[in-house]
């Protein structure tokens, strides 16, 4: 898929856009879990695209993978089981298996296939921001 000129500056507001509404989603502490697993998340998907454009070296995309995973396991466990998560806590495993599944693909060398994990994100993150601005459910 070819980006026109400026495409990757309005991909990369819309996933501004989509940070700042997280920063004003729910309230307390999942809210702030939903922000850091958006902030990973946003982190993978860009390491994944300038990797595979051949923009980063192999060992810093790896680790910094490695890394954005880590975080959104942590993440997604100091969310628990509080009522209300149900849908923030979907969205997030959906998200750390994707960026599971980057990481693969990093580690294996797959360019092509690194492109393709990396550009599952945005729908991923979007879905996070939703559930996240919808709150705890009543």
């Amino acid at each position: 898929m070819t980006r026109g000129p400026g495409g990757g500056r309005r991909r990369g507001r819309r996933l501004l856009a989509a940070a700042l509404l997280l920063a004003g989603c729910g309230s307390g502490e999942t809210a702030a879990r939903v922000r850091s697993l958006g902030s990973w998340g946003a982190t993978a998907r860009l390491v994944g695209e300038r990797w595979a454009a051949g923009e980063l070296p192999d060992a810093y995309a790896t680790a910094t993978l490695a890394r954005a995973r880590a975080e959104l396991h942590a993440s997604l466990g100091r969310l628990g089981a509080r009522p209300g998560t149900g849908e923030v806590r979907a969205r997030a495993l959906a998200l750390l298996e994707a960026v599971d599944r980057l990481g693969g693909r990093v580690r294996a060398g797959d360019r092509p296939g690194a492109a393709t994990a990396a550009g599952a994100l945005p729908p991923l993150l979007d879905a996070l921001t939703r559930a996240g601005a919808r709150g705890p459910a009543s």
